[in-house]
């Protein structure tokens, strides 16, 4: 497992006792990923794109044949040439997303972010984190990706699941969207934060409203990270490294 390094102190050696601050020997590890871990980072980046290509095809072809359906009904000229045109226009949409599958399997970054590394590769054990997400494609998304990390992820849609959840078990980290069916994130927040509040340091939150004022001051106040949407993976990452850092569970995030 790497640990990151970190500032020692040591006693002085002229006899008066004080510490003097030292940095620890030069290890012999560096920050390059291994070929296991860049092997997994090229699998789920390449395997998350083939699923969402082969997703986006199959929307495309259940549009296109109903596209046939209705040029087989009564149309006008008008009709009919708008039909074609919405026929070109799935077929050269096919053609982008099968390019875009061919490059990812060709040009695939082989260097995992540097958070991925340090959630996989400095964690003293696996962490409990739960992932609180109505969109359904994030939140099947980062579950999968923090689970290829080694990590025990819990996911639910609304805030009712996420706080009956909380009611039976501990979380390392709560990532965490205010806006939720049902009770909101806020409200799920606020009940934490009064029954449990060692659970309330370990939230993040990930939005698409931070400029909106009452979510603003609401999410300033907690004093939690906060991410934007649509988030970029790497900035997602550091956030709950940061967090999984505080409660012992990852080895100096930031370095």
């Amino acid at each position: 497992m790497l640990v990151l390094g970190r500032r020692r102190t040591r006693q002085s050696t002229d006899g008066s006792g004080d510490a003097a601050r030292s940095e620890s020997p030069p290890s012999h590890r560096t920050d390059q990923p291994s070929a296991e871990l860049v092997t997994a980072w090229v699998h789920f980046v390449r395997d998350h794109v083939h699923e969402s290509v082969a997703g986006l095809n199959n929307r495309l072809s259940a549009i296109a044949l109903s596209v046939e359906a209705l040029k087989r009904t009564r149309l006008s000229d008008e009709q009919h040439e708008h039909t074609e045109r919405v026929t070109q226009e799935i077929q050269l949409a096919s053609k982008l997303t099968s390019a875009l599958a061919h490059r990812v399997s060709s040009d695939a970054p082989e260097i995992p972010p540097r958070a991925w590394r340090v959630l996989r590769d400095a964690a003293a054990r696996p962490a409990r984190i739960l992932v609180v997400e109505a969109d359904e494609g994030n939140r099947i998304v980062l579950a999968r990706l923090l689970r290829a990390l080694g990590h025990r992820v819990t996911s639910v849609l609304d805030g009712r699941e996420a706080w009956e959840t909380l009611s039976g078990e501990t979380f390392d980290c709560i990532v965490c969207d205010p806006r939720l069916p049902g009770p909101g994130g806020r409200a799920l927040f606020e009940q934490v934060e009064e029954r449990l509040p060692h659970l309330a340091r370990r939230f993040v939150f990930v939005t698409g409203e931070f400029t909106a004022p009452a979510t603003h001051a609401f999410l300033d106040g907690t004093g939690r990270p906060v991410v934007g949407k649509p988030y970029e993976l790497e900035t997602l990452l550091q956030a709950i490294a940061t967090v999984l850092e505080e409660v012992g569970v990852v080895a100096d995030a930031e370095r």
